[in-house]
C-alpha cells in the first residue's frame, strides 16, 4: 500500500514539475506567434493529461 501511495505522489510531483517547466519555457518565448504558442500549449496539455490517464 505504501508503495502505491509513493508512486502516486511521485507522478503528481513529476506532473507539477513538468507544468512549471513548461510555464517558464513558454514565458521565455514571448516572441512566438499565437499559432505557435497555442500548438506548444496543446502539446504540453495533451502530454500531461495522457500521463495522468496512464
Amino acid at each position: 500500500m505504501e508503495n502505491v501511495m509513493m508512486s502516486s505522489i511521485s507522478k503528481r510531483i513529476a506532473a507539477t514539475a513538468l507544468a512549471v517547466t513548461l510555464a517558464l519555457s513558454l514565458s521565455a518565448c514571448s516572441n512566438w506567434s499565437k499559432r505557435d504558442r497555442n500548438t506548444a500549449i496543446g502539446a504540453a496539455v495533451g502530454g500531461i493529461i495522457g500521463h495522468q490517464v496512464d
